[in-house]
Formats: structure tokens, C-alpha cells, sequence
């Protein structure tokens, strides 16, 4: 039996996680994962993964499908990600409701008054790189604002988080054993010019250190 992680799993990883606190308003990291709550932001620490292929992941463990995926992370487990959501405020939408809205019309205007909404900046140097500038949308015409869900993985009943198995961070195809995954109707890039892969003339090295924020999706954006 598997089910869904709500806010009370936040105990559990309270149990689990080990994270060192900074003086400086209150900012906890866990090796590679930073909480700010001042911010409310979370930063991550990874290289990239792949130049150039299909996309399914965003963000995965060097020990996950990093072939797919456009950034790897090393010393971490997803589930401290998932514990570092919760503890800045926000609640994971279930998987099969996340997945239910995909192919729908409205499916933001439902989600929009949730805490699950998630916009996501990569920085290097301190630079912001412009989302295009790493993946491309393969279908023509649906070059939609990238907005992510907090959808969270699950616990098996002896309280295994299947994402620290998968080791999914950040799915771009959905995936019910991410923490984060795309809010995108797109097809199977398996199956035709469908989905995302790395953008073109990539100007990005996979020898630079890069950092993901994730922080609340601002609705006025």
C-alpha cells in the first residue's frame, strides 16, 4: 500500500534529515539544498547533466537517469527536498489529481489558490540563464510558461520514500515518484516530435556549477 505524503509527513522527515542552520535569518542546508525561509526560496546546488537529448527529468541524482535528465545533484536525497518544501509552507497536490488536470483547459485556475504552484530560475554566477536557453519545447506552438506542482512522491507502508529509490527530483515527463514535476500537457518524446529536449547551440558547461531557486509561482507573472 502506498499513499499520498500530506503536511504531517513533516515529522517523519524532521526525524530523518540533518540540517545545519545559519545565523543569518534562520537559513538551513542540507549539503547541497539551501532553505531560506526570509525568501522563501529554496537553492540548489548541481551541474549539469546532458548538453544535448530528450528530456524526461530536470533534476535527478547522479545515481538517476541522468541521460535524461538537464541537471544532477550529488549529496542529497529527494525527500530532503520534499521536507524543504513543507517546511517553507507549501503542500503537495496528489499525483493523480496533478495528472487528471494535465489534458484539461483550466487545469492552473485549479491549481492556482493551492500551495503546490512552483516557478523555477536557474542562476550562474549570479546570472540568470533564460529557460529557453536550456530547453526547448519540441512541438510547435505551445511555448508555454514553464510552471512546476508540488506533487511529492509517496511512502511505502514501511515509510520508504519511492523517490530516494528513484532518485527523481524534477520530472519534466509526469512522474509519479518525483517531487516536483512540469505542469504540461505535452506528448511522449518518445513518440514523435513531442515534449522537451536541450535546446539548441547549448551555450552551457557541464564543468559549471549552476543553482536551481525554486520559490512560490507568482500569479501575476
Amino acid at each position: 500500500l502506498i499513499f499520498s505524503i500530506s503536511l504531517i509527513s513533516l515529522n517523519v522527515f524532521c526525524d530523518e534529515v540533518d540540517t545545519k542552520t545559519s545565523p543569518d535569518a534562520g537559513i538551513k542546508t542540507i549539503n547541497n539544498i539551501i532553505i531560506d525561509p526570509e525568501k522563501k526560496e529554496i537553492r540548489i546546488k548541481c551541474k549539469l547533466a546532458i548538453t544535448e537529448g530528450i528530456l524526461e527529468f530536470f533534476l535527478v541524482d547522479e545515481a538517476g537517469n541522468t541521460y535524461e535528465s538537464a541537471f544532477k545533484i550529488q549529496g542529497n536525497k529527494p525527500s530532503e527536498l520534499h521536507f524543504a518544501l513543507l517546511l517553507l509552507g507549501f503542500e503537495p497536490v496528489p499525483f493523480p489529481t496533478y495528472h487528471g488536470l494535465l489534458k484539461t483547459e483550466n487545469a492552473l485556475e485549479q491549481l492556482r489558490d493551492k500551495k503546490c504552484l512552483l516557478q523555477l530560475t536557474l542562476l550562474k554566477n549570479n546570472k540568470k540563464i533564460p529557460f529557453s536557453d536550456i530547453i526547448r519545447n519540441r512541438e510547435e506552438g505551445k511555448n508555454q510558461e514553464a510552471i512546476w506542482v508540488f506533487t511529492g512522491a509517496s511512502f511505502t507502508k514501511d515509510n520508504k520514500y519511492t523517490a530516494d529509490y528513484t532518485f527523481n527530483y524534477i520530472s519534466i515527463w509526469p512522474m509519479p515518484d518525483s517531487v516536483i514535476n512540469l505542469l504540461s500537457s505535452a506528448g511522449n518524446p518518445y513518440r514523435g516530435d513531442f515534449g522537451f529536449e536541450m535546446a539548441k547551440n547549448l551555450t552551457l558547461s557541464e564543468k559549471d556549477n549552476y543553482i536551481i531557486i525554486l520559490k512560490e509561482w507568482n500569479n501575476e507573472k
